[in-house]
């Protein structure tokens, strides 16, 4: 298995791999993941990833095997405000696999070459969210040096 960055040859397979991972969120939480049709869901992903793609301070990350695209990740540097001691820090806005390749170590490799990405430009310590209900991913992100600094509340707005 190999980790690389993303091209636009493979934007199919990473909303393909996208939806899936609404999809299984959907459980924890239906008001926040997968609203829309599949078809419609896909339209926004493809323009969402393409910019993506080009964005200077992004980073698109594929787990390939076998020339197969079973991952990604996506993530970004962001700037700190400048009252803090450290100015930038690295964000995984997204790191899914496909369910037919879990536990394989793909997620682990994306982690790594983003972590590598992250350093590299300038990140002095990298962020990610987690949903609270899904045990699987935070037993990963903490054998991974993950720890829980800071909690996210979320309210949905009353109808």
């Amino acid at each position: 298995m190999r980790v690389r960055k993303a091209k636009p040859e493979d934007l199919g397979r990473i909303i393909g791999l996208h939806w899936e991972m609404e999809a299984f969120h959907t459980k924890f939480d239906r008001k926040f993941y997968a609203k829309e049709s599949r078809a419609s869901h896909l339209r926004m992903a493809r323009k969402h990833f393409a910019k993506l793609m080009v964005a200077p301070r992004v980073i698109l990350l594929v787990a390939e095997e076998r020339g197969m695209i079973v991952g990604y990740l996506h993530g970004s540097v962001v700037d700190r405000p400048p009252i803090y001691r450290l100015k930038k820090q690295g964000v995984i806005d997204e790191l899914a696999v496909s369910r037919a390749f879990r536990r394989r170590g793909a997620a682990a490799r994306l982690l790594e070459a983003a972590h590598r990405e992250l350093r590299g430009r300038g990140a002095a310590m990298t962020l990610l969210d987690v949903d609270a209900k899904n045990a699987g991913a935070r037993r990963f992100y903490s054998k991974s040096g993950y720890r829980c600094r800071h909690l996210r509340l979320v309210k949905h707005p009353a109808r």
